[in-house]
């Protein structure tokens, strides 16, 4: 029963999940090696070295490379991965901006237009007639329209689709490293993480190497129809088709096969991802098909963002690629953009949507050097000691840690290949019209995939171009790489490219089978063709006889079936965050047994005998997987009895322990002479204000704050600001010791200063922007976000902090919000804390802003029974006691089991909770929702939206999100 358990006694760094560790200030050996072992602690197996906004250190000076030895040298301490992320900001390719200082680097771009002239500045220009364009060199008489095509450029990043600037963007990154550290590559130093590389994804993309690369690959002159790419007419699809085919080969070859070459050369990895994995159209504007990239990369990988999940198409092709390639490993860097209040078990779905489609490895996003500044709004959820849960993440880490490496370790045991539709984008794509242009075959696609996985077909995608490289067929039998197919579906797509065809005909002659799910194709290679040759010889039902299969094939469950040589499993996710399923698997199989990966042990479990082997019914509550092990001498367990006997206790319970609360001021009124103050504006408005105004020099903050009762303890928290003095209620104060929401932040004990009233806290501030931050916000005309993301501001306006054994009261009181938030007006004041609280209603009780972790005991009159407690509320980690005996840490559920620690008579329930930074931080003020799922730098400082002190995107009310226990439900067992 044990076998699995002692094969995850191997598990080493390799399979633990990575950090993608923001050096994002001055980087200092210390504070490095503090990380470091911060990250070793909580079960991380390494890290990712990443330049990010707000890097203080030289990039690719002295010093950088001083921190660099620095972590490579404690991450072998440690035991750890150490890798290197290959740019400043992203995407990858410009050498932080040196690239960009040759006007021969810039990316290029097509842009079309109608004139009633020849335009000799067009790059070519065409004449239409009835329905096909004929390229023309000079005014003609006769035409009245002139339809030209321009090669335009954009300065803020680079052509990777011509090699020889990858090659110097490899000179400049890659081979400066080596240089260094070539000892210790593919050992310290294990390779290189890119990042979303791509053409230019802001128009129609295009390069002049196209130019004779057209010409090589199909013996034309690529002008002749160019217009075709961008004008309706009968040569469309053809153009297209060699067009986009060949942008993508390119994509490919120059980039990330030039940089996976120089890898393989110098012993060491490429990872990373390219971008906008997840739909057709996004893949359009940026390298014309994602697939082909991942054959080279050591670690093919994804990204995804934001806390809701979307289809299997990022992930499965991913993994399609990585099964057929024989590559171990597949990562994804995740959790970007979840938000502060995002708990682990929110993470665990988002993750698991992923691991069932193919992927085994994460880094996290993001794990930030220093949260000051423009830093804290950084794409949040951050994964570093700022996050008060994260004291707890080695569990999360260890769960992952053993599911990835049972994952790596086993193949997915697909029998059915979809030809993925990606090269019929290129006939219909226009970029101007976007999605519209290929809606139907984006929709049709989505609609067959999540078709498939409700009815747990396991498949794999084949794109055309590895097709054309790896395929061949054997004996009624499709093989791709290292894996070998038996049924083989071709989408609703209007055209295949002839090297698929032919091997689809081979496959069919020697009795391969196939479902269409549509009409047949009417173009080949982007040409009008009649195709007899292929037909449905099987139904989609065909499909289902494969290992196993399940009742319901309509839920949101997913599942994958794998072999290894610790036996055959099946790891099945109920992706629905709202929802529970009770379905039954009928397995080919003599018997099974469950592992539990937090506990680490295989466990019985009730089955049927049926005629196809076994059925197992299981209940998938919300987000919950289940690993189903093929074990054929295991016995079924007892049919289980359901407990019903419910006994529900009020939340009214004692706080018996608490970090410091809080309250945040976000609000304040500025002067240039310490006399006049302004009205009193959102911070972000004001530091808009500032930057607006290009006026470096002294500017005074004032915040205020309400005081109803001085509190037992008050400390104001805050950044460094660039201040010279403050001033409470007029005394000046020094800050003087280490901050507690980051070791960046300074904070100082203001009690003797305050009054009962409003009070006020003054900033004097030098303030100092250097033109290169004017530059990128104001003055670059065609900025994108290259720039941006590697911005750095040399005086950040910020909100600041006071915390302390106090509570914080609305006057106004609260209402219910959207996505069961809760909103204040403003109107907060500071009073005495109190040790009884209601655990459903924390918030309104003086806690708004409480970040951290909150210890809450209560008695309950019980029998000596066995009995389930269920902690109904919002939390991200809660730990319970009985008695003084530790039961539980509830991080992935709500419930655990009481048996033997409860005694007849008076028991003492405390419950540990722990939340996020969410109502620290916020954001609070998203006029278009209280709490946002996908949280960007623009909801917090809606830059360029303020007119006045007012944006639109703005409301000046605050919106909480609910924290506490809002039921206590104990079930007693049969």
């Amino acid at each position: 029963m044990n076998r699995i358990k002692k094969v995850l006694e191997s598990v080493s760094r390799d399979y633990k999940s990575l950090a993608f560790w923001s050096w994002n200030d001055e980087l200092k050996a210390e504070e490095l090696k503090r990380q470091i072992k911060h990250m070793s602690d909580s079960g991380l197996g390494g890290f990712f070295m990443h330049a990010r906004g707000g890097l203080k250190t030289e990039y690719l000076g002295e010093d950088w490379f001083g921190a660099v030895s620095t972590s490579m040298e404690e991450a072998k301490k440690a035991g750890m991965n150490a890798w290197i992320y290959d740019e400043h900001g992203w995407p990858s390719g410009f050498a932080g901006m040196k690239l960009l200082e040759d006007p021969n680097n810039h990316v290029h771009f097509l842009t079309y237009d109608k004139k009633d002239y020849f335009d000799p500045m067009a790059l070519a220009v065409y004449q239409r007639k009835e329905n096909n364009i004929k390229r023309i060199y000079k005014n003609c008489e006769d035409i009245r329209e002139y339809h030209c095509v321009y090669d335009q450029t954009n300065s803020s990043t680079v052509d990777i689709l011509n090699p020889s600037i990858v090659e110097q963007f490899i000179k400049e990154t890659h081979e400066k490293y080596y240089d260094r550290y070539q000892a210790g590559f593919g050992d310290l130093m294990v390779g290189f993480f890119t990042d979303e590389p791509q053409y230019f994804r802001w128009d129609t993309a295009y390069s002049p190497v196209m130019i004779s690369e057209f010409e090589r690959e199909y013996g034309e002159n690529l002008l002749e129809n160019l217009g075709a790419l961008l004008i309706e007419c009968d040569q469309s699809y053809e153009l297209r088709f060699k067009y986009w085919r060949l942008m993508n080969k390119l994509f490919v070859n120059s980039f990330a096969k030039q940089i996976y070459d120089w890898c393989e050369a110098h012993n060491c990895k490429l990872t990373g991802h390219a971008v906008e994995e997840s739909t057709l159209f996004t893949q359009m504007w940026c390298c014309a098909g994602v697939m082909p990239f991942y054959e080279y990369e050591h670690i093919p990988g994804i990204d995804w963002l934001g806390r809701d999940i979307g289809t299997e198409l990022a992930p499965r092709q991913v993994s399609s690629v990585a099964q057929q390639m024989g590559k171990k490993h597949v990562l994804t860097e995740t959790f970007a953009l979840t938000g502060w209040d995002v708990t682990p078990k929110e993470l665990k779905r988002i993750a698991e949507w992923q691991f069932v489609n193919g992927v085994n490895l994460m880094t996290y996003h993001l794990y930030p050097y220093s949260i000051r500044g423009q830093r804290k709004r950084d794409y949040p959820a951050f994964f570093s000691d700022c996050n008060p849960w994260i004291k707890e993440f080695q569990q999360f880490n260890d769960y992952f840690a053993g599911l990835g490496y049972l994952l790596a370790e086993s193949k997915e045991a697909a029998k059915v290949a979809i030809i993925h539709p990606m090269h019929s984008a290129y006939l219909n794509y226009n970029r101007k019209t976007d999605y519209e242009s290929i809606q139907e075959l984006e929709d049709n696609f989505q609609l067959l995939i999540e078709r498939l996985g409700s009815a747990q077909i396991v498949h794999h995608y084949v794109d055309e171009l590895i097709l054309e490289k790896h395929g061949y067929v054997a004996e009624g039998r499709l093989i791709v790489g290292n894996c070998t197919y038996e049924y083989v579906v071709i989408p609703k797509m209007p055209g295949i490219d002839s090297s698929t065809l032919k091997l689809l005909e081979e496959y069919v002659c020697t009795g391969g089978k196939i479902f269409l799910e549509g009409e047949v194709p009417a173009y080949i290679d982007g040409k009008k063709a009649e195709i007899a040759t292929l037909k449905s010889n099987i139904t989609f039902e065909d499909l289902y006889h494969q290992n196993y299969e399940i009742d319901h094939k309509s839920t949101k469950i997913r599942s994958t079936y794998r072999q290894s040589e610790f036996g055959d499993f099946i790891y099945a996710v109920n992706l629905s965050e709202d929802t529970d399923y009770t379905v039954t698997f009928t397995i080919n199989a003599q018997g099974v047994t469950l592992f539990d990966l937090e506990e680490r042990e295989e466990k019985s479990v009730y089955y049927e005998a049926d005629q196809r082997g076994i059925r197992l019914p299981l209940v998938f509550k919300a987000g919950q997987s289940y690993m189903i092990m093929l074990q054929n001498q295991a016995e079924p367990e007892m049919k289980p009895v359901e407990a019903r006997q419910e006994i529900h206790f009020d939340t009214k319970m004692s706080i018996a322990d608490s970090t410091e609360n809080s309250l945040t001021l976000d609000y304040a009124s500025i002067s240039y002479d310490n006399v006049a103050f302004e009205e009193k504006l959102p911070i972000m408005a004001v530091s808009d204000r500032l930057l607006k105004e290009r006026r470096n020099g002294k500017v005074y903050l004032k915040y205020t704050f309400h005081i109803a009762e001085i509190p037992n303890t008050i400390f104001l928290e805050a950044e460094k600001m660039s201040a010279s003095n403050i001033w409470i209620n007029d005394t000046s104060i020094t800050l003087d010791r280490t901050g507690r929401l980051d070791r960046s932040f300074i904070r100082g004990d203001i009690i003797d200063y305050l009054n009962p009233g409003m009070n006020t806290i003054v900033y004097e501030i030098d303030y100092y922007q250097n033109e290169s931050v004017y530059y990128v916000l104001f003055d670059c005309k065609d900025g994108t976000e290259s720039l941006m993301n590697c911005l750095s501001y040399d005086t950040d306006i910020e909100a600041v902090y006071l915390l302390g054994d106090f509570k914080v009261i609305s006057e106004d009181g609260f209402i219910p919000g959207e996505k069961n938030t809760r909103i204040a007006l403003g109107n907060f004041s500071i009073t005495k804390s109190e040790k009884e609280i209601d655990a459903s209603r924390i918030i309104e009780q003086g806690y708004p802003f409480f970040a951290g972790e909150m210890v809450l005991e209560k008695e309950i009159l019980l029998e000596e029974k066995d009995y389930l407690l269920r902690l109904v509320g919002r939390f991200a980690v809660a730990e319970v006691f009985i008695n003084n005996h530790f039961v539980a840490k509830l991080m992935f559920d709500d419930i655990c089991d009481l048996s033997g620690y409860v005694v007849s008579g008076v028991n003492r329930l405390k419950v540990r909770l722990l939340n996020g930074n969410r109502n620290l931080l916020g954001p609070f003020h998203c006029a278009a929702d209280p709490e946002p799922y996908a949280v960007d730098p623009g909801l917090f400082d809606m830059y360029n939206t303020w007119k006045d002190g007012r944006s639109d995107l703005y409301r000046d009310s605050y919106s909480f999100v609910q924290f506490g226990i809002s039921d206590i439900v104990l079930t007693i067992k049969n």
